[in-house]
């Protein structure tokens, strides 16, 4: 996927996405009970999917597309509480 993409130059100045690439090969990587990967082809498809798109501003032909992250955090948000909640003070404060 990333044969002819001089990807090493592009991360190299900006070493925080390569952190990022890193973070979604983690994410994405599952392990069983032994602790040996199940996924590891499908968590580096994922990665160099965002490498590449990183590199070229598009996806790669027939890929399909990464979450956007604005829904992620979206999501993520919806489950806390509110601020007005008692879920977030001590619980010595909470009456």
């Amino acid at each position: 996927m990333l044969e002819g993409i001089n990807y090493w130059d592009a991360v190299a100045e900006s070493p925080s996405q390569l952190e990022i690439c890193f973070a979604i090969l983690a994410n994405v990587l599952e392990l069983d009970d032994q602790g040996d990967p199940v996924n590891e082809k499908h968590a580096e498809r994922r990665a160099a999917t965002w490498l590449y798109r990183y590199c070229t501003g598009e996806l790669p032909p027939g890929e399909a597309g990464l979450e956007p992250l604005a829904r992620v955090q979206a999501e993520w948000a919806a489950t806390l509480p509110s601020p007005r909640s008692t879920a977030w003070r001590s619980p010595s404060r909470r009456t």
